[in-house]
């Protein structure tokens, strides 16, 4: 089951990549930078198991 989950993330992460990459356009990007801001402070300040 794990390496289903990790192949998810990988496939997942490399189609982002991808996406930013060769796709994205300055709204595109604008939007994506404030999602990424929102999820920064989610993680920074979620408890750590």
């Amino acid at each position: 089951m794990k390496n289903r989950e990790k192949a998810r993330y990988q496939r997942n992460r490399s189609t982002a990549r991808s996406f930013i990459r060769n796709q994205a356009t300055l709204e595109d990007l604008q939007e994506l930078e404030q999602l990424m801001d929102k999820r920064y402070e989610e993680i920074k300040t979620s408890p750590t198991d």
